[in-house]
């Protein structure tokens, strides 16, 4: 067994168990791995709504690929579990998946099993060459598990699973995936219980499906009751070519560097903080040379930013492999001035991430002029995003 701690609080005796694994020792500073750390205010950011059908998961995040899978959705909101550890009590009771051919492949869970999750995630954890899904599903009686789902001609197929965790209402959040031991194959890592034990748990792939690699006790990557599931980052911070793992640590007061070696996790470096982690981790290249840093916010509004000396060329990180959906719902841009009032820039600023740019009403005799790099367009007719690649612009019967 083991072994526990205990605490007495007046006559009340609470016996909490302290689950100690293999691979912990205290580590150096960040500084001493040639990571620069720097803070500042967060910085603002603007979220444009995602477009969901009517049958998908109210604020879910679909995701898109380019290998085997296109998009991945999960669909069919269900209040039959009633966890609520994301927030509220409504999950996800299917998934949609849209193929590189077009086809629309879809699955239903059980009454007693809903997909507990925000975003399904893309990963060729199999090593073929085509993405699978990876989503956490909960069951009624035994909890969360990871399940791993491939596409057919006949529809999805559940390649393997985890273990469940063995009681209801324990839930588990993935923290990425890549090659932490070199050996040039994908791994998985996740946190499970992240609210209560907070242990990191490795998997691999081999015959027979999931195999369970090193755990490490005391980390978290989710505030109880957030839609914010991304606390952690992916990416080779020495620049010795295999993966290390940013991963908050439980309570979310400090940040740990993971590495992986001889089978176990060691702890690199730990940053304290003042205020919890709160938010998403970005990855990108905030400073400028071309290498991926990490970027998170603090519960008391400050931006923290780790950017290593080495490591890989932005962005680098493997967090979720795949790209979370984007595209904006349908916006309208209406003029209320005779002219001279930005409706063109605003109109390009917003088809960065628009797919059609229609001009729906308007003559000849009023132009938009954009400024793109060194280039002056003046247009009359057209759409002012006709000027970005990849859109299709449209003249509507009201011009």
């Amino acid at each position: 067994d083991p072994p526990v701690m205990f605490r007495r609080f007046g006559r009340l005796l609470v016996v909490l168990p302290f689950l100690v694994l293999p691979g912990q020792t205290w580590a150096d500073s960040f500084a001493d791995l040639g990571i620069r750390v720097t803070t500042g205010r967060a910085p603002l950011t603007v979220d444009s709504p995602v477009a969901l059908p009517p049958e998908a998961l109210p604020d879910s995040r679909p995701t898109i690929g380019d290998a085997g899978i296109v998009k991945a959705l999960l669909i069919a909101p269900t209040d039959r579990y009633g966890h609520g550890v994301l927030g509220d009590a409504v999950e996800a009771g299917g998934l949609r998946v849209i193929t590189d051919g077009s086809l629309v492949l879809e699955i239903r869970l059980p009454q007693e099993a809903v997909f507990e999750d925000l975003v399904p995630r893309l990963l060729d954890l199999t090593g073929d060459g085509r993405d699978e899904v990876l989503v956490v599903k909960a069951y009624r009686d035994r909890g969360a598990a990871l399940s791993l789902y491939g596409t057919t001609e006949e529809g999805l197929r559940l390649l393997g699973e985890t273990p469940a965790i063995g009681r209801s209402n324990r839930w588990r959040n993935p923290a990425g995936a890549g090659d932490f031991d070199g050996d040039g194959r994908l791994d998985l890592v996740e946190v499970q219980t992240p609210h209560l034990g907070g242990v990191l748990q490795l998997w691999g792939w081999g015959e027979g499906g999931f195999q369970p690699g090193a755990r490490f006790a005391g980390v978290s990557n989710h505030a109880i009751g957030s839609r914010s599931l991304d606390l952690s980052a992916v990416l080779d911070l020495d620049g010795d070519g295999d993966d290390e793992l940013l991963l908050p640590e439980m309570g979310l007061r400090g940040l740990l560097a993971l590495d992986l070696r001889d089978g176990a996790w060691v702890r690199r470096a730990r940053l304290e903080h003042a205020a919890p982690i709160a938010g998403d981790f970005v990855v990108e290249d905030f400073d400028g040379n071309g290498r991926a840093d990490v970027g998170y916010p603090l519960a008391d509004g400050t931006f923290v930013r780790t950017s290593p000396a080495a490591g890989p060329e932005a962005p680098g990180s493997r967090r979720i492999v795949g790209k979370e959906d984007s595209s904006m719902g349908n916006v309208v841009v209406v003029g209320s001035q005779w002219g001279d009032e930005g409706k063109g820039k605003i109109v390009d600023w917003l088809s960065e991430r628009a797919d059609v740019v229609v001009r729906f009403q308007g003559g000849h005799n009023a132009g938009h002029t954009l400024v793109v790099g060194n280039e002056t367009y003046k247009l009359s007719l057209l759409p002012s995003g006709v000027v970005r690649p990849g859109k299709l612009s449209i003249i509507g019967n009201g011009v």
